[in-house]
């Protein structure tokens, strides 16, 4: 086994005739959520290996980007912001705050798509035209989705998403 690379565009209905249904204006994963993406992002993640973050930060050239934020009073078990680590700093812009401390891997389908927003707008600078969304795995989408639509509340008008692994959701 290996990581497997796919570039996938993945295809979720979920939010058709909600207000998150047209946020995101595309998205692209990179790798499909394996056993070894598993692994790696205990060691990254869990276990706080920052050297890690070096594995897949080529794929991330374009910007400019923002990152999914984490929630600051967050538990021990995410000990950095492990997305904004892949990416150059230079292109990466903090616009987003994370204002709620549950995380979507803790939810089922059903309390991922009635969730409210977590996310806040921070940024008093005029908003970019167009941004990267970036964020690790992508299970439903409910979180760019959710980032998208706060970005573009806020006059973002393209909104990309741009995820490092795609994985399917558990029968509930």
């Amino acid at each position: 086994m290996k990581f497997n690379y796919i570039e996938s565009t993945p295809s979720r209905t979920y939010f058709q005739g909600t207000p998150l249904e047209d946020c995101l204006d595309s998205v692209t994963c990179l790798y499909e959520y394996n056993e070894w993406m598993k692994d790696y992002f205990h060691q990254y993640k869990r276990l706080g290996d920052h050297a890690l973050s070096r594995v897949f930060s080529h794929h991330f050239t374009r910007g400019p980007y923002m990152p999914i934020p984490i929630y600051h009073a967050t538990s021990p078990s995410k000990t950095f912001p492990h997305v904004e680590a892949f990416l150059p700093k230079k292109s990466t812009q903090h616009l987003l705050m994370k204002v709620d401390a549950t995380n979507q891997s803790q939810r089922t389908l059903s309390e991922r798509l009635v969730s409210s927003n977590p996310f806040r707008w921070i940024s008093t600078e005029p908003p970019p035209k167009e941004i990267y969304l970036v964020d690790d795995i992508y299970t439903t989408g409910t979180t760019l989705h959710q980032a998208a639509y706060i970005a573009k509340q806020n006059g973002v008008q393209i909104v990309r998403g741009l995820c490092l692994a795609e994985t399917f959701l558990k029968k509930e």
